[in-house]
């Protein structure tokens, strides 16, 4: 499962929650919440879970 939150940990958008093979995956994220409004520039946190371990990432939106 990969969700991005804002600064204040709210949830936007939930970009992929089905499962996947061990590998190497990409998912790419257009900077929309999750209704498709387009997120000002700011610094949001991807958060990706998958089998029991929780990993996140500052990511920096800039338009």
């Amino acid at each position: 499962r990969l969700t991005v939150h804002d600064a204040q940990g709210r949830l936007l958008r939930e970009l992929e929650t089905g499962w996947h093979e061990a590998g190497e995956h990409r998912i790419a994220w257009d900077g929309r919440d999750g209704e498709g409004r387009a997120l000002p520039s700011g610094v949001y946190l991807a958060r990706l879970a998958a089998a029991g371990t929780v990993s996140g990432q500052r990511l920096v939106l800039l338009r």
